[in-house]
């Protein structure tokens, strides 16, 4: 949502998608799909629905711009006193889930990934490997190392979530 985090629109964050594979290489970009989450504004299965339209939309979008390795990171939201509070504060009330309607979802989202060819992983988000995601590094200092040609720390980042992978770093 809009009152949540401000985001470009799908075309503006095409374009430069297409900008960065164009002087990058897709091999060099993760994209990133998260926190998954569903507000209580519609029925459940219309919510759950809507969400994998949009995910399907975006993957066929990327598609049309590239047909190399796509790599998009996902998750499922994991409340704090932060996000509960711009939730409280934007009146936004979040669809509870159970434990087997996340799994089936994200076997959802992964089915649509798979027949599109598009590695989908998860992000520090262990709840997500009976959907059949694998766990993912966003910031790999090992990939990192390999891409660049030099010698980067592979330091696990404490400040992260506990089952996060990344590399520590500095934005």
């Amino acid at each position: 949502p809009k009152n949540i985090e401000k985001s470009p629109s799908l075309k503006h964050s095409l374009t430069n998608l297409k900008w960065m594979i164009d002087n990058y290489g897709m091999d060099r970009i993760t994209l990133r799909f998260d926190p998954v989450f569903f507000i209580h504004n519609n029925e459940k299965e219309i919510a759950l629905q809507e969400r994998l339209d949009s995910f399907e939309k975006l993957v066929n979008e990327i598609k049309k711009i590239t047909n190399e390795n796509i790599k998009i990171v996902t998750s499922y939201i994991t409340l704090n006193k932060n996000i509960e509070r711009q939730f409280k504060v934007n009146n936004i009330v979040l669809l509870s889930l159970t434990d087997n309607e996340v799994t089936n979802f994200f076997i959802k989202m992964k089915k649509i990934a798979d027949n599109r060819n598009v590695q989908l992983l998860s992000c520090a988000d262990k709840r997500l490997l009976d959907s059949g995601l694998s766990l993912s590094k966003c910031i790999d200092g090992e990939y990192i190392s390999k891409i660049t040609g030099e010698k980067v720390s592979l330091a696990k980042d404490n400040a992260q979530r506990k089952d996060c992978l990344c590399t520590k770093s500095v934005d």
